[in-house]
C-alpha cells in the first residue's frame, strides 16, 4: 500500500454532530498536495483581502455548512489505479480499505452528501470511483478528464501500471472509464463533465457524453 500521503482539508476539527457534506477532490498528473494546498490557501487569502464575494475556505463558512474538502494524494503519476504488480502501489485498495473508512467514520458521511471530482488524471479517477461505487457517492464531476486511456498507450507511463496496451488489451479495457458506463442507469448518479474543445482529451470526453446520451443517462 502507498504511504499515508493524505491531506484532510477539514477546517472544523470538532466532533461532527450532524451529517457532513463532503467533496473528495483528486488532482491531476504532475500535481501534488502542495499544489492543492497552495491553491486553497490563495483562495483563503483572497477572501480575507475582500477579493472574493463568498467565503470558500474560511473556518466560519465551512463550520456553518458542515462541509469538508478531502484531497487524497494520487502521487505524481499514479492514475488512481492498482498496479498490476501486487508488490507495487495499490491505490484503489488503499482508498477503500484504509482512507475511505477513516473518512466515513470521522465525518459521518452518507452517499447523498458525498461527492467526488477531479481534473485530468483526477477526472478519470473520480469517474471510475463514483461509477464503481454508486453506494458511496451521490455525484461526480470531471474536468478535462482522461475518460478513455486506450488512445494514449505511450503517454504518462500508464503502461508502467497496466502493462503494454497491445499485449494487455483486456486489462486496459477493464481500467478505462468509458467501459464502465454500462453500470449507470438514468437517475443513479449525478454527473457533470466539462472539457475544452482544444484539449487533447476532448474527443474521449465527447465519446463519453455521446455514450451516456445513447444510454439515456442525463
Amino acid at each position: 500500500l502507498p504511504p499515508a500521503g493524505v491531506y484532510l482539508m477539514a477546517f472544523d476539527r470538532r466532533l461532527n454532530i450532524i451529517l457532513s457534506k463532503c467533496l473528495v477532490s483528486i488532482h491531476a498528473r504532475m500535481s501534488s498536495l502542495s499544489v492543492v494546498n497552495s491553491m486553497l490557501m490563495s483562495l483563503d487569502l483572497a477572501w480575507k483581502s475582500k477579493l472574493l464575494y463568498a467565503s470558500l475556505i474560511s473556518d466560519t463558512m465551512f463550520f456553518s455548512l458542515n462541509f469538508r474538502i478531502i484531497c487524497p494524494d494520487g502521487f505524481y503519476n499514479g492514475w488512481y489505479l492498482n498496479n498490476t504488480n501486487p508488490e507495487k502501489m495499490q491505490w484503489r485498495t488503499f482508498f477503500w480499505s484504509e482512507l475511505f473508512p477513516m473518512m466515513k467514520e470521522k465525518f459521518n458521511l452518507v452517499p447523498e452528501r458525498t461527492f467526488i471530482t477531479g481534473l485530468s488524471m483526477g477526472g478519470h479517477g473520480a469517474m471510475w470511483l463514483a461509477i464503481r461505487h454508486q453506494d458511496v457517492f451521490g455525484a461526480v464531476g470531471s474536468t478535462s478528464g482522461g475518460l478513455d486511456i486506450r488512445p494514449f498507450p505511450n503517454n504518462w507511463n500508464m503502461k508502467k501500471y497496466l502493462g503494454e496496451r497491445d499485449e494487455n488489451l483486456e486489462v486496459w479495457n477493464n481500467h478505462t472509464v468509458i467501459n464502465q458506463l454500462d453500470r449507470i442507469k438514468n437517475g443513479d448518479l449525478a454527473i457533470i463533465i466539462d472539457c475544452g474543445v482544444d484539449d487533447f482529451f476532448f474527443n474521449v470526453n465527447k465519446a463519453v457524453h455521446e455514450r451516456l446520451l445513447t444510454q439515456k443517462v442525463g
